[in-house]
């Protein structure tokens, strides 16, 4: 008996993913405050959705709110060059434990459950 490696499967398509990214992107972006890091606000700063503690590759964390963050252009630049200030920043954001936690998160869970209900908690979060 031959054994037939199986492909991995998540329930959310690259389409759905790419449709979530971008629904979630901008409303991290919108959310009212200055930079979530630095503090810098104002009408000519360019907000960035960053991922932190776990990066955007792992799909357990991938949309999780605790995992994003409103922070301008330059935070988001530092952020990915310096791995020690991202991780003080985020601990500052959102604390040691909430980090342990995403962490932990973004390791054990292969595939996003459930698209839809992603989708609605965020556009519910929008105010849609």
């Amino acid at each position: 008996m031959s054994r037939m490696r199986q492909k991995r499967v998540y329930p959310v398509t690259k389409k759905e993913a790419k449709e979530l990214d971008t629904l979630v992107s901008r409303i991290v972006r919108d959310r009212a405050g200055p930079c979530r890091w630095c503090g810098i606000d104002g009408e000519k700063v360019v907000f960035q959705a960053h991922h932190s503690p776990a990066k955007r590759r792992y799909r357990g964390t991938r949309w999780e709110p605790d995992n994003l963050h409103k922070v301008c252009k330059g935070c988001n630049y530092r952020a990915e060059s310096d791995n020690l200030w991202n991780e003080q920043m985020t601990i500052r954001a959102i604390g040691e434990k909430r980090i342990e936690e995403l962490k932990l998160m973004a390791q054990a869970v292969k595939g996003v459950d459930d698209y839809q209900a992603i989708k609605l908690f965020w556009e519910v979060e929008d105010g849609a």
